[in-house]
């Protein structure tokens, strides 16, 4: 049964990507299928499958969803998996919002684990150059 459910979240997530993927980008937020999406994601990053909960942040980075700020932020802070924090900093970081910044600024700062401060701080200067193009860290 398990499988049968992550084989259909699996199907459902491929078919929500390739319809993602069809779409102009100019046109994208004022398409039906947009609100759909993020949705259906949001969903996704509250569910107790790590996969689905670390690909759905992936994708609502991609998307620059404001309404996942929240979530990713929570997700960021309560996980134990540093893959599942990683992926949501980074797209934290691709949304752009401030709180999202900041957190991730912070945990650089004052982080216990060295592995994840280094690569939040090469993601953060990734943001920096590509937004301000020189590293901000202030």
């Amino acid at each position: 049964m398990k499988t049968f459910i992550i084989s259909f979240v699996f199907c459902l997530t491929a078919f929500n990507i390739t319809s993602y993927a069809q779409l102009p980008s100019n046109s994208l937020k004022s398409d039906i299928g947009y609100e759909e999406m993020e949705k259906n994601y949001l969903v996704g990053l509250n569910s107790d499958i790590s996969g689905l909960k670390v690909s759905s942040a992936y994708y609502l980075g991609e998307m620059k969803s404001e309404k996942a700020v929240i979530p990713l932020l929570k997700l960021f802070r309560e996980t134990n998996n540093d893959g599942a924090r990683l992926v949501a900093a980074w797209s934290l970081l691709k949304i752009g919002d401030e709180r999202g910044i900041f957190i991730v600024k912070k945990y650089i700062e004052l982080g216990d684990c060295d592995g994840i401060r280094c690569m939040l701080q090469y993601m953060y200067m990734d943001y920096s150059l590509k937004t301000y193009g020189k590293v901000i860290f202030n």
